[in-house]
């Protein structure tokens, strides 16, 4: 729980989270397609999963949309 105003530092880590799960994976073996629909579901349920308990300023989704964008 925050006490004060949701600032985009105190979702730092899901932006790090995101960044760090697409290191993993060998996407030069995936086809366009599948690395597609890998970083979409991937990326969008990090996100999905934090908005049930709260909401996410505008940056950080921004970011996870930037971040899904660019890695496809």
């Amino acid at each position: 729980l925050l006490a004060s105003r949701i600032k985009k530092s105190d979702f730092e880590y899901v932006i790090d989270r995101a960044k760090s799960r697409l290191v993993g994976w060998n996407l030069n073996l995936l086809s366009r397609a599948r690395r597609t629909t890998l970083a979409k579901s991937m990326l969008n349920s990090i996100h999905v999963y934090l908005t049930q308990n709260s909401l996410l300023p505008n940056r950080v989704r921004d970011e996870i949309d930037k971040i899904t964008r660019t890695s496809i």
